[in-house]
């Protein structure tokens, strides 16, 4: 069994440009935002191996992957994000329009330090980790 996972926002910044930006503006989780878990408890190797290994597999290994995703513009981040998570898309669109505004505010300028020639380039990291049956 093979499970992949975000690594941390200072490490997977096409996520933690969002949550950087989200503190920045001062937002808070709006109050139809279920609690869930912390969204990035297994980006922690430990927390990652010992969960696979509480599930009965052997010769469990945690690996670090990362590279540059590459995007035409900010725009296409924002939009990507915003269309393909749930929590972070509701985190910021159920928010005030002056707070929205705030944040895309700090994410345009969060996101200029991966801007290069034709577009950005933003650090993506992850962790895989897998295990056998005994």
């Amino acid at each position: 069994m093979a499970v992949s996972w975000w690594d941390v926002p200072v490490r997977h910044r096409v996520m933690g440009i969002f949550f950087d930006a989200m503190n920045e503006a001062g937002a808070t989780s709006p109050p139809e935002l279920p609690t869930g878990p912390p969204l990035f408890r297994f980006s922690n190797e430990l927390e990652l191996s010992q969960t696979l290994r509480s599930a009965g597999l052997g010769g469990v290994v945690v690996r670090a992957f990362s590279f540059s995703h590459r995007l035409n513009s900010p725009e296409e981040l924002w939009n990507g994000i915003l269309g393909g998570t749930v929590r972070t898309s509701i985190g910021i669109r159920r928010q005030p329009k002056l707070m929205q505004d705030r944040i895309r505010g700090a994410f345009e300028r969060l996101v200029q330090t991966y801007r290069v020639d034709g577009g950005i380039s933003v650090p993506v990291a992850f962790k895989i980790a897998s295990g056998q049956r005994p």
